[in-house]
């Protein structure tokens, strides 16, 4: 019984890649950024934009994750069935905010 849990849960998470959405979002997020940061250099060389790049940035990260959910209740969804995903039982967004924020000065 226990193996068929199992079984189903590894299906249920193979469906998320199964439509490639993830994937095709992260290559147009990786030509974004690229030329947002092509830009940024071409036309500008002060800190604000620097720092308004970060920041879009951090919103288009966010953005893709919101987008991707939005796609797959539309296309993937209704061709394969919805299946909840377990919830994490500890928030780690302030986590990985602070991480992120923490190593993007650092970088900087």
């Amino acid at each position: 019984m226990d193996t068929d849990v199992k079984q189903a849960q590894q299906r249920a998470y193979r469906y998320w890649y199964t439509d490639g959405l993830a994937e095709i979002l992260g290559g147009v997020t990786f030509v974004i950024v690229g030329v947002l940061i092509y830009i940024k250099d071409l036309l500008f060389q002060s800190l604000l934009a620097s720092v308004i790049t970060i920041a879009f940035l951090l919103l288009l990260a966010v953005g893709v994750r919101i987008l991707i959910r939005v796609l797959k209740e539309r296309l993937t969804y209704p061709r394969t069935g919805y299946v909840a995903y377990r919830k994490r039982k500890v928030n780690t967004l302030w986590i990985r905010l602070v991480l992120g924020l923490t190593l993007g000065a650092v970088v900087s």
